[in-house]
């Protein structure tokens, strides 16, 4: 996560990034708020510990909406890297939590990490296709790097042009009733 991190221009009235992580419970380990440059950032996601446990990606995305709803800066893309090694404990909880948080006008970027994820669960997270990566480890997430720092960089203009094109999204009611695609 910290080679992500060192793509962007991280200060306040740039790039803000927030920590939320879960197992059983969300944890936020700091908020949009907490640190003006990638290099304090770095640091303490350096000092994250990995959490083990279950995995309540719906409490996750909960927390993240309730952060960026009180931390976002006015009018700049707001956006969610969701990463995950497991399936979620509750995939119908999940599901509702992602189509809220996309309703809400956050994008959803999913990335899968090993051979435990759900290849669907991820489709249901994240905003777009083009928002899914897995990777085998932990360790291999560097192999996306690139790719992520520059979707995440685009989401703005590509909801923009998708929007022009007249490809918008489901409704909120429509992902919540979905039966996988």
């Amino acid at each position: 996560m910290n080679t992500v991190i060192g793509e962007f221009d991280v200060r306040p009235s740039r790039t803000r990034c927030g920590l939320v992580t879960f197992s059983d419970v969300a944890w936020e380990q700091f908020s949009l708020l907490a640190f003006p440059t990638a290099d304090d950032m770095q640091l303490a996601v350096a000092r994250t510990p990995q959490l083990t446990g279950g995995t309540r990606t719906d409490l996750g995305l909960e927390h993240v909406r309730r952060m960026l709803q009180r931390d976002a800066r006015q009018g700049a893309p707001r956006i969610v890297v969701v990463m995950t090694d497991g399936r979620s404990e509750f995939p119908s909880q999940t599901k509702h939590q992602a189509a809220v948080t996309k309703a809400e006008g956050i994008v959803i970027l999913a990335v899968g990490i090993g051979n435990r994820v759900d290849r669907k669960e991820l489709r249901h997270l994240a905003s777009r296709q083009e928002y899914v990566f897995e990777v085998d480890t932990f360790q291999a997430l560097h192999s996306i790097r690139d790719l992520l720092a520059i979707r995440t960089c685009h989401v703005q203009k590509e909801e923009d042009e998708m929007m022009m094109q007249g490809d918008q999204p489901l409704p909120a009611e429509e992902l919540l009733t979905s039966k996988g695609k």
